[in-house]
Order: C-alpha cells, then structure tokens, then sequence
C-alpha cells in the first residue's frame, strides 16, 4: 500500500553546495559506467543506483557537488524529465528541508516535499530519506508516485 501524503510550497530551488568539478559531468554514451567509477574512486564510496527506472531512462551526468561530506549527484533523463539522485554518507543530522512532510513509501520513511509554481501547478516532488549509512534525496519533475518507487528501488552496492 503506497501512501504519499505532501506539504505544497512555493517552488524553490534544490539548495547545492558549492560545485567541485574534477569529475567529467556528462559521460559520453558507453561510458556511463567509467564515470561511476571514477566518482568512487575519487570519493571512496560506492555509489547507490536505482534498480527501477521507466524504460528508455538515461543516465546524463555524474558530479561530484560537494568534497565535505563527500557527495555525488546521478541525473536522468526519465520520460523528458530531469531527475536527480543525489547521495552522501549519512549525517547525525540530514538537515532535510523544514518543509519536508514525513511520508511512508512501502516501507521506505522518507521526507517529502510537492514544489508547485506560483499558480498552484506541480513543478516537481523531492524525497529524503536515509538508509544503508547513506543520505538521499531524489528530485524531479515525475509523478509523485513514479518518483517514489524510484526511491525504494535505490539500493546500495553490497545490501539487500
């Protein structure tokens, strides 16, 4: 049973900390996995990738956006929508936005937050959560429910 239940708030952009760019930020085709592979190396963690993505989903960017915590953002493109996984090891304390509302997603406690525009349509939905030692945020401009099986599908390397 999948319960979404969202805050609505004025659209406001995702917060990024300043950008380190050492990383190549768009893979070229083919070469998706070589840029996952650097970012790992560079920050010494393995990356969580979603295991459920709509078919015909792509992988455009990986980037390192912040050195301390080490922590990396994989975007998509999903449907013509942009998408963002954003992942850093978990912090005592996540700073999530004030604004997030708890949410249950199967079993998954998460955060979330419906950013809509000034004349009341969705723009976009972003999770939080924290799992597996990491910290997580998923945002993009899907449905609220293709958005969170994405985010229950984001499994990190080595756990079940």
């Amino acid at each position: 049973m999948l319960a979404l239940a969202f805050l609505v708030v004025a659209c406001a952009p995702i917060a990024t900390p300043t950008a380190t760019p050492r990383i190549p930020s768009t893979p070229a085709p083919g070469q998706h996995d070589r840029a996952i592979a650097a970012a790992e190396a560079q920050t010494r963690m393995r990356l969580s990738q979603p295991k459920e993505l709509p078919a015909g989903s792509q992988l455009t960017r990986v980037a390192l956006v912040n050195e301390q915590p080490p922590t990396l953002d994989l975007e998509y493109l999903i449907a013509g929508s942009q998408v963002i996984l954003r992942q850093r090891p978990a912090q005592s304390n996540p700073q999530f936005p004030a604004d997030a509302q708890p949410v249950e997603l199967d079993g998954l406690t998460a955060h979330g937050v419906l950013r809509v525009s000034r004349d009341g349509q969705p723009v976009g939905v972003e999770l939080y959560w924290t799992r597996d030692g990491m910290d997580y945020m998923l945002g993009g401009g899907l449905a609220p429910e293709q958005m969170a099986k994405i985010a229950r599908s984001v499994i990190r390397p080595g756990t079940s």
